[in-house]
């Protein structure tokens, strides 16, 4: 922020949000640690140390800052206006009437036809009947034919074929680069 940007929001603070300059702390040094505080996300004990100050003061005129601020909640932030119904940009025909709804308003409204979203089915919903976790068939098409491996132990046989796996996974994918 420049100097003069900094001069017109400590004048704007004191003539319009009512921060006052109690002679301890100047108005631009309240607002200039407020600033530096928003800016670069420092804590209470940073600021002590930059400007100085306790921890009960910075945190005292911060939140007069804060409170001036918030006195200027007219002057600073605009209220949106509704997008005119006779809007001709084609970027708002989107938003027609929704400005209430950001508000949490309920809006009454009919969706067209064409425009709801369609439901399709594979099964024909009169021939559909429930089945319980008992009649499905888990595990029973697994073939009985191999060896299960309940637990692998540490082994040089494992452990090199792990190697052999690895080696060849990253030649494979070094190959793909070049």
């Amino acid at each position: 922020m420049d100097r003069n940007t900094f001069a017109m929001l400590c004048e704007l603070l004191k003539t319009r949000g009512g921060l006052l300059d109690d002679g301890n702390v100047t108005i631009e040094e309240q607002v200039a640690t407020f600033i530096h505080i928003l800016a670069h996300h420092v804590k209470n004990r940073s600021i002590q140390v930059r400007f100085y100050r306790s921890g009960e003061t910075i945190s005292r005129y911060v939140h007069r800052v804060l409170l001036a601020l918030l006195h200027l909640e007219d002057v600073l932030f605009v209220k949106p206006t509704p997008v005119p119904d006779d809007c001709t940009d084609s970027r708002w025909r989107w938003f027609k009437g929704c400005l209430r709804a950001l508000d949490g308003t309920y809006i009454e409204m009919n969706v067209p036809e064409s425009d709801k979203p369609r439901m399709y089915m594979d099964v024909d919903p009169e021939e559909y009947t429930p089945v319980t976790l008992d009649e499905l068939p888990i595990g029973e098409d697994i073939p009985n034919e191999f060896e299960s491996i309940d637990v692998v132990e540490a082994s040089d046989e494992w452990s090199q074929w792990r190697n052999d796996l690895a080696e060849e996974m990253f030649d494979t994918w070094m190959s793909r680069r070049t």
